[in-house]
């Protein structure tokens, strides 16, 4: 069991301290970190900045990556947010083997459509099926993808993750 989470961030009120500070039944530090896998715009995330957890923000798409440096530029700063340019995977095919790369398909008509999947991420503009293999409003690029296991140990144990993932199995994979 953890403690209720105190403190703030500077996107908080002012005068709340830098950083909550949450504890187990024991009264032992934890780490008030959550996990947010397919970050996206970060309209999840916002409350636990403001609520002063750190955030480690996960996505694919470096667009949305992109825009989220900018829109919490100062959380950034801060260190109360690290953002991952990162798909997930569900189990490494050999852990010691070098990150692996996927095909995303990069939507430029919505960033927020950019998707694993084909007919998620490269949908037309009126949001019906495809025609073609690649249509114009589509860009397929390969993204690094690592494990949620794998992001654990490169970042630390979250007190609180949000899994956000595509139905993967509708794509065959």
């Amino acid at each position: 069991m953890v403690a209720a989470p105190t403190g703030g961030s500077s996107l908080a009120r002012a005068g709340d301290p830098p950083a909550v500070q949450a504890t187990d039944a024991a009264g032992a530090a934890v780490s008030a970190t959550s996990l947010d896998t397919a970050f996206n715009t970060g309209k999840d995330s916002h409350f636990c900045l403001v609520d002063g957890y750190s955030v480690i923000g996960v996505d694919a798409n470096p667009d949305l990556i992109a825009a989220v440096r900018i829109r919490f530029a100062d959380a950034t700063a801060e260190g109360a947010l690290t953002l991952v340019s990162n798909g997930l995977e569900g189990e490494a095919a050999d852990p010691n083997s070098a990150p692996e790369r996927f095909r995303f398909n990069r939507s430029k008509l919505r960033s927020d459509w950019s998707s694993f999947g084909t007919s998620l991420g490269c949908r037309n503009p009126n949001n019906t099926p495809i025609e073609k293999e690649e249509p114009a409003h589509c860009e397929r690029i390969d993204v690094l993808v690592t494990t949620c296991a794998g992001l654990i140990e490169r970042c630390g144990m979250p007190l609180y993750m949000k899994i956000d993932s595509e139905v993967f199995s509708a794509f065959g994979w």
